[in-house]
């Protein structure tokens, strides 16, 4: 970790990265092939984005999460690499399940920060309200429901 990162600083990320959960958004899906003629593999998502950008200069990687479940009460992100062309369009291609796609946040911080999280295990992040707040609302609890609280 860099000597100018503070201690807490994988707290102050998390939280930054739950307040933006509702900004996630799909990314367009791309076939590509390298130059050898294959194709990016799933889960190889990080190897994936930085062959292809070795192999086409004008493509850059961009780091970032996937939110891959959200709830009412937590959301779970994971750790993703995806590219941009020179125009600065995102493009996806690292192949999914059954050619899902899962809404992108992309990664604000150092290459370093992001290593940390990619390499670290998991790599997958769980939020929850309770460590971030403020709390979702309760459901509506009518009369006929107070004789338990």
């Amino acid at each position: 970790m860099s000597a100018d990162l503070p201690i807490d600083w994988k707290s102050a990320y998390c939280e930054a990265l739950y307040e933006q959960r509702e900004e996630a958004r799909q990314v367009e899906r791309r076939e590509v092939r390298f130059r050898d003629g294959s194709q990016p593999e799933r889960n190889r998502c990080h190897c994936n984005a930085e062959r292809f950008v070795r192999e086409n200069p004008g493509y850059s990687v961009v780091r970032g999460w996937l939110r891959t479940s959200i709830w009412d009460f937590q959301v779970m992100f994971d750790a993703h690499s995806l590219v941009a062309d020179c125009d600065g369009q995102l493009i996806e291609i690292t192949p999914m399940l059954d050619g899902m796609s899962l809404p992108f946040l992309r990664h604000v911080g150092g290459e370093e920060q992001f290593t940390e999280f990619k390499e670290g295990r998991p790599s997958q992040l769980i939020l929850r309200w309770l460590d971030f707040g403020p709390a979702p609302p309760l459901p509506h609890i009518g009369e006929e429901n107070t004789a338990f609280l």
